[in-house]
């Protein structure tokens, strides 16, 4: 909890305390401030607990709500109610973009898709669409070119199976580890060992860098004006 006051309305009703979150099921990716304020060139990164080519992916990330296509719900909320209050993204869309990220995953690549995409009005949302954005989207996986360059030790840590970390071992302390299952870990605690932190950490910043010049010449473009932003 924290104590929240705006400068500009001091009688302002929300100077109050607040319970301070992340986006969680409704903008787990902090998407939405973004399209408020009419960002036209987003990068984005998402973790997950499983690999984008395995059949069942949708229903274990909250993020395609953004498209309406969330399959899992949040407590008595519900599905319908999780989409309906975050779609800014035309449903079909999901579809294009999941494709193109498992394509690149079977491929040995990094994972990631540039889309641009049509924003749709949301008012639940404070979204007023009319206008298109550019994402590049990237997902947690480990390509081809990356396993290869580890060193024997990390290789060999890798190869090995870790213990099947559930919820209630996290909460009691436990540190979730280096082995087969990575980059898909558990993200709801987030009690990691300090060589699981750097592994995702240069993980990521791999599929970044090289994702983007697979998608169109690189890193830098993102940072250049573009038709979009103008």
């Amino acid at each position: 909890m924290l104590e929240m006051w705006s400068a500009g309305d001091l009688r302002s009703a929300n100077n109050r305390a607040h319970a301070l979150a992340d986006g969680g099921a409704t903008d787990n990716l902090g998407i939405l401030p973004l399209l408020r304020r009419k960002v036209r060139t987003i990068i984005v990164h998402t973790a997950q607990t499983s690999a984008v080519t395995q059949e069942d992916f949708t229903s274990t990330v909250w993020w395609p709500s953004l498209f309406g296509r969330v399959q899992v719900g949040v407590g008595p909320y519900g599905v319908g109610h999780l989409n309906s209050r975050s779609q800014v993204f035309e449903s079909e869309k999901y579809d294009e973009l999941l494709a193109k990220l498992r394509s690149m995953e079977v491929q040995g690549k990094p994972p990631v898709a540039e889309l641009v995409l049509r924003v749709l009005k949301n008012d639940h949302a404070g979204v007023t669409g009319g206008h298109e954005v550019r994402i590049l989207w990237v997902v947690a996986g480990v390509c081809q070119a990356f396993r290869e360059a580890l060193p024997t030790e990390t290789a060999a840590v890798l190869a090995t199976q870790g213990p099947q970390k559930g919820v209630l071992d996290l909460l009691r302390g436990d540190k979730e580890r280096l082995c087969r299952s990575f980059p898909d870990v558990n993200t709801f605690i987030g009690n990691y060992e300090g060589r699981l932190v750097q592994m995702l950490a240069e993980n990521a910043a791999y599929n970044l860098v090289e994702g983007a010049k697979l998608v169109g010449g690189g890193l830098e473009r993102y940072f250049e004006p573009h038709p979009l932003d103008l």
